[in-house]
Formats: structure tokens, sequence, C-alpha cells
């Protein structure tokens, strides 16, 4: 018969086939892990349409790509007002409605050491190049706690207290005058 003819030729060539197939996926995956993986020098340069191109600054670029990709995107609809590279490496946040650190893991992809929103600041103060927020957690977490950011330069400190100052949604950001309990979180 005609099937015993074609099924001689057929069923080997098949096979051969289907070998060579799964043989070349192999290899095209072996070749795609081995392709070593690209990241950012720096940050891309924030770019506003209808603005000139403005100089590059890495705090701003780092900032907004945090805000972007940090958690997801969680706080992508937020403004950053302002952003600032610390002497540890890592950024200190202040967006429309909270204050964060992060930091830069593999690549671009960002971390969050600790946020808060900018509702749970009940004060700030600063001294020399060292900021310290009182927070009053309302969702969870420490009752009362402090944050304390040590910054590169006093202009940096000043700039992140005007942030937070303008940031606020109505709350006490000022220094209070009723004496709190606290006690300080270096983290």
């Amino acid at each position: 018969g005609v099937y015993g003819v074609l099924g001689a030729f057929g069923s080997p060539t098949a096979t051969f086939l289907e070998a060579l197939e799964k043989t070349s996926k192999a290899l095209r995956d072996a070749a795609s892990r081995m392709r070593p993986q690209t990241y950012r020098m720096r940050p891309p340069r924030i770019i506003k349409e209808g603005e000139p191109l403005a100089a590059y600054e890495l705090s701003a670029s780092l900032g907004e790509l945090i805000v972007a990709t940090v958690s997801s995107g969680e706080f992508r609809g937020e403004a950053r007002v302002f952003s600032c590279v610390l002497p540890d490496g890592r950024c200190v946040l202040v967006t429309d409605g909270h204050v964060m650190m992060a930091h830069l893991a593999v690549g671009d992809a960002a971390e969050l050491d600790w946020v808060i929103p900018t509702a749970d600041i009940v004060t700030h103060d600063w001294e020399g190049l060292v900021a310290t927020l009182t927070v009053l957690r309302r969702c969870g977490g420490l009752p009362i706690s402090q944050k304390v950011v040590a910054f590169h330069t006093e202009r940096d400190v000043s700039e992140f207290i005007e942030a937070l100052s303008a940031s606020g949604d109505g709350c006490a950001l000022s220094p209070c005058p009723v004496p709190l309990l606290t006690f300080s979180s270096m983290d």
C-alpha cells in the first residue's frame, strides 16, 4: 500500500522535524538568557511639554523615576514636590500626598524604605543638616514615631522643609507647641 510507503518516509521525517524544532527552541532560549542585561547610567531627563529643555538634575530625575515606578506605580498620579539624593545614596521625596524614602535596586527598579502620608506628619523640625518628622499614624503602624533624614547641604534641608509646608493638607506641619511623647527611629 500507499500508506505503508508514505509512513516509511513520513514518520521519520516528522520525527526529525519535531526534534529540530525542539533543538532550535532550546538554542533560542539559551541565547536569550546569555544576552547581557542593560541598565541606564542615569535616570531619564524630565521633559515638560511646551517648556524649553532644562539642564539635567539627578535628584529631580531620580525622584520622577521613583514616583512613577515604586510599588508598581502606586504613586504615579502624585506630583513630585521635592526630591534629593542623600549622603547614603537613598532618595527622599515629597509628593503632594506623601513623604517617602527610597533607593534604587537592580536597574531602574526602586524600593521604598518607608512612606508616610503628609496628613500623618504632626510636626517637622531641623537642626543643622538633619530634619526630623514626628508622625502620628492614623492607619496602622506605630502611633507616634519620628523619621530622621540627614542631608548634604543646608539648602537641601531648607527646600525639604519648604516642600513639606507646601504639600500639607491642613495638618499641623509646623513646630508643635504641645509636647509629644516620641521616640526616634533611624530607619
